[in-house]
């Protein structure tokens, strides 16, 4: 079990609650569970616990004010928008996750196009098949520059619905 990197969404001005309500909730399952940093309208933690228990532990207590959690799958530390393609990609066949829903947010990232989203998907449907009960994951630039590639755990529509 590795520790993992999680980008939790939140609604503006309730980041500093956010943090410590979802720091005293995972304590006692990680007590290694530490914050990265809080910005505006989100917050990033480090943990070290499995994320099926961490997914199990926030559908069964919600915080309020907690709009999605990501957890960080893969980091993208290339310049090369070709070989970030490839990454992003080889992530994806490489590790046959099964797939409901992929949001690629790569707008800001110098040289992007969509048609590059177009071929992403293209490649991966190729390989790895979509299924209802698969994972969402996002694609998106972190706050170093790097493309991050996320796996969504838990939004606050799938707390109220028990998902």
């Amino acid at each position: 079990m590795g520790c993992y990197e999680l980008i939790v969404s939140v609604n503006c001005g309730h980041e500093g609650r956010v943090a410590r309500d979802l720091l005293d909730l995972l304590f006692p399952y990680d007590n290694s569970v530490t914050l990265r940093e809080r910005g505006r309208g989100k917050v990033i933690l480090a943990t070290c616990m499995s994320i099926d228990l961490l997914g199990k532990i926030l559908r069964k207590y919600p915080i309020r004010h907690m709009l999605k959690v990501k957890v960080v799958r893969k980091k993208i530390a290339k310049s090369n928008i070709e070989e970030i393609i490839e990454e992003i990609i080889s992530f994806f066949t490489v590790n046959r996750a099964p797939l409901r829903k992929l949001s690629v947010r790569l707008g800001r990232l110098r040289g992007w196009r969509q048609a590059y989203y177009r071929y992403i998907l293209e490649q991966v449907k190729k390989e790895v098949m979509l299924l209802p009960e698969g994972s969402t994951y996002t694609v998106e630039l972190g706050s170093e520059g790097e493309v991050l590639v996320a796996e969504v755990i838990y939004t606050a529509s799938s707390a109220r619905v028990g998902r």
